[in-house]
């Protein structure tokens, strides 16, 4: 039997949803977000995106311990500022928890793989949409 995931911010359950084929974890009570460390693995092939850059620049920064545990039950969340959005992640497990708009946040520092022009870095209209598509699909069952 299936235990089902706390919310860190609360007594409510985690739901599963599916996202564009990515597996995830959401809270219909804060909108939050949990995304173990498969789900960020499989932003990799959607973006220019590197699960193991991203913990490496999440260990490098000055952590401090947050005021959540990790839904897993590995033990307290450590925080870390990424590209400007403060993160709660497990040492541990390598889950992250992403605050309601944090998730949309994260993926525009990062271009679509099938972004085409200059190596700018910028969002054009696909990304835009692919954002939105994602976020609104994480919580369609929710509203």
């Amino acid at each position: 039997m299936t235990t089902a995931l706390p919310c860190p911010h609360g007594e409510h359950d985690l739901s599963i949803r599916d996202v564009e084929g990515h597996v995830g974890y959401a809270c219909g009570e804060c909108r939050g977000a949990w995304l173990p460390r498969s789900y960020l693995q499989s932003i990799g092939l959607e973006r220019h995106f590197s699960v193991e850059r991203f913990e490496s620049l999440l260990l490098a920064q000055a952590t401090s311990p947050a005021d959540l545990s990790c839904p897993k039950h590995c033990g307290a969340l450590q925080r870390s500022q990424i590209k400007g959005i403060d993160l709660d992640w497990c040492p541990t497990c390598h889950g992250v928890w992403f605050d309601r708009g944090e998730i949309a946040k994260l993926l525009a520092q990062y271009r679509s793989r099938q972004h085409k022009g200059g190596d700018d870095g910028g969002l054009d209209a696909g990304d835009v949409f692919d954002i939105a598509d994602l976020v609104s699909g994480l919580f369609d069952l929710l509203s």
